[in-house]
């Protein structure tokens, strides 16, 4: 599948700096109109800091005396793939367009997340286990889905529709999640609708990101199945080893009520990508 992406860049207010802008190529303008070209250093409470294009050089600009600021969406925010899915439960946060991401789940499970635009991602995925299991259906379990994210500030809501098939049935899932708090540290939580040939479920569904440091980030993702009273959890911490790749380590376990069902061991990794 090909998806024609457009690289553009949004205008921010400079009130909405934050510190996840860091690295971004900016063109800040100033009200006396000089403008400034750069990779966004730090940020202050009263300054904006730009190292300038091609040079070692960095300068500040009073957040007083910018008129207008430009910021690309250019580089890969280690903390973007976690943002918009931490693991199986999507938060109302987008990854950023030109910002795709690959997932491997149980090294058999593979997810590939595109980031169209600002607001809207893509995810396509496959299973690659069925073919070497006898008797399994003719085709291996894909998926298709995507997910619309708006709001201001740290408050975000999200609009998440997914199928996911095989050669023998499939399973729509429709979530509408509220996500409170930055990119970084965020909780979600939201209605979800599945229906599985004809047989539709209610579930709650959320999750709590948690930026432990530079390197780690600790998350859990739920799901409540409502009519069954069934809870099924995830908690794991993404270990990023680079800029380029992070490890997945953590336990899936489930509860009937009260009673402990079962409790799984799951690794993965996670590969952010540009076209």
């Amino acid at each position: 599948m090909k998806f024609l992406l457009i690289f553009a860049s949004f205008l921010i207010s400079f009130d909405s700096l934050s510190q996840d802008f860091i690295g971004n190529l900016t063109t800040i303008t100033t009200n006396q109109k000089i403008k400034y070209s750069g990779e966004i250093d730090h940020i202050t409470n009263d300054s904006v800091y730009l190292k300038l294009k091609q040079t070692t050089t960095v300068i500040s600009v009073a957040k007083s005396n910018i008129k207008k600021i430009n910021i690309k969406s250019n580089v890969l925010n280690k903390y973007d793939n976690f943002a918009t899915k931490p693991y199986y439960v999507p938060t109302a946060y987008n990854a950023g367009e030109g910002n795709h991401y690959y997932r491997n789940y149980f090294l058999f499970a593979h997810d590939f997340n595109f980031g169209i635009t600002d607001h809207l991602d893509i995810s396509v995925g496959i299973e690659t286990l069925s073919p070497f299991v006898k008797g399994a259906p003719s085709l291996p379990i894909m998926q298709l889905g995507g997910k619309y994210g708006f709001g201001q500030g740290t408050f975000r809501v999200g609009l998440s529709a997914q199928g996911v098939f095989n050669s023998e049935g499939g399973v729509f899932i429709a979530s509408m999640p509220f996500t409170i708090g930055s990119r970084k540290n965020n909780f979600t939580i939201g209605p979800s609708y599945v229906n599985s040939e004809g047989y539709p479920l209610l579930l709650l569904s959320g999750n709590l990101n948690h930026q432990l440091s530079n390197k780690l980030f600790l998350s859990t993702d739920y799901l409540y199945i409502v009519e069954e009273d069934i809870l099924t959890a995830t908690t794991f911490l993404n270990i990023a080893t680079s800029k380029k790749v992070s490890f997945i380590v953590g336990i899936i376990y489930a509860f009937e009520g009260l009673e402990l069902q079962g409790v799984t061991l799951n690794l993965g990794l996670t590969v952010p990508f540009r076209f």
